[in-house]
């Protein structure tokens, strides 16, 4: 059976990966994280083994310890989960992670992801419908009609960091407008696309409208596919060199027409959502990254359940998970 070692495993977005696994995949999980195990609800799912790692920005200390658990554990494959993750996982030259199985992302073009402005810009030269995008430092170049509209972070996670700008002016007072993007104002609806480019090149893909979302978390969400979104699922892993689980953020511009806000060169948190539809998107994955015996399986129930699947109404509730024994 495969080793798969999944990191941040703290997440929402590694809780709903390791449930699939644990339910149909061929494979033996071990988790990290910044967390102590008792503070992970994936590892109360089953037989985990866990490690508490530093953080991927402590780069040395980080891959110290993810290759310390590669050779204790005989990892065969690492699906990372955290951005920067992933950045510093594809980017590493070390002996012990050659033989493992990382995600098949192009390292030099899939780095554009990281960083808004590079997104724009790699984004904009393959001709991909990218919202238009602007340096913090030259707010004094977009036209005046786009006020208000919002600053967000060149590197950056969720809403951590996102100014409001009322007018130009506001621009000013960004405390480091080399490190900010100005993007165009967008508006409802918006989509999530969580795309599936297998090995063979084929891009499979569902869009998940955001109907309601609490703290920046989506709780209600309309499923549907679409042949025009996941033709520019394809082309947009094609442009930034992605393979397996990707997702991207759309929303319209004031000519309504779709513009990319965002692409994270992994799963999703609300992916689980699309599963729930009945795309099996992890055990695809998963069957087709480590080459397994159930692949035509999986990919078998994919396409026929995006074939029918029509249009689907999900809504998310928490769910209470006792990772520790109560102590007096």
């Amino acid at each position: 059976m495969t080793k798969l070692l999944i990191t941040s495993a703290g997440t929402s977005t590694a809780l709903n990966f390791v449930q699939a696994m644990q339910q149909s995949a061929q494979v033996d999980i071990v988790s990290c994280d910044i967390n102590p195990a008792h503070l992970v609800p994936a590892t109360r799912l089953g037989a985990i083994r866990h490690y508490q790692v530093p953080l991927a920005s402590q780069t040395h200390a980080y891959l110290d310890a993810i290759t310390k658990i590669v050779r204790d554990e005989d990892i065969d494959a690492i699906y990372p989960i955290h951005d920067l993750e992933i950045l510093t996982l594809l980017e590493a030259d070390l002996p012990a992670l050659r033989s493992v199985r990382l995600p098949a992302h192009d390292a030099g073009r899939s780095a554009a992801c990281f960083d808004k402005w590079s997104a724009f810009v790699q984004g904009m030269s393959a001709g991909l419908p990218m919202a238009r995008t602007w340096l913090g430092n030259a707010a004094q170049e977009i036209p005046a009609d786009l006020f208000p509209t919002f600053a967000k972070p060149r590197q950056g996670v969720g809403s951590v960091g996102v100014a409001w700008l009322a007018d130009p002016g506001r621009a000013s007072n960004l405390p480091d407008p080399e490190r900010m993007v100005i993007q165009e104002p967008c508006s409802k609806p918006e989509l999530t696309i969580d795309a599936l480019r297998l090995a063979s090149g084929q891009t499979l893909a569902l869009a998940r409208e955001r109907l309601e979302t609490k703290a920046g978390v989506c709780t209600k969400a309309r499923i549907f596919q679409d042949q025009e979104i996941t033709a520019l699922a394809q082309r947009t892993g094609e442009a930034f060199g992605l393979r397996g689980l990707y997702c991207f953020q759309l929303m319209h511009g004031k000519d309504q027409a779709w513009r990319i806000t965002d692409i994270n060169p992994r799963c999703g948190g609300g992916s689980s959502m699309s599963r729930s539809a009945g795309f099996p998107l992890y055990e695809l994955f998963v069957a087709d990254w480590l080459e397994q015996q159930d692949l035509a399986h999986w990919r078998e129930q994919a396409e026929r359940a995006l074939a029918t699947m029509g249009e689907v109404n999900i809504c998310r509730v928490y769910q209470d998970i006792i990772t520790t024994g109560v102590t007096a």
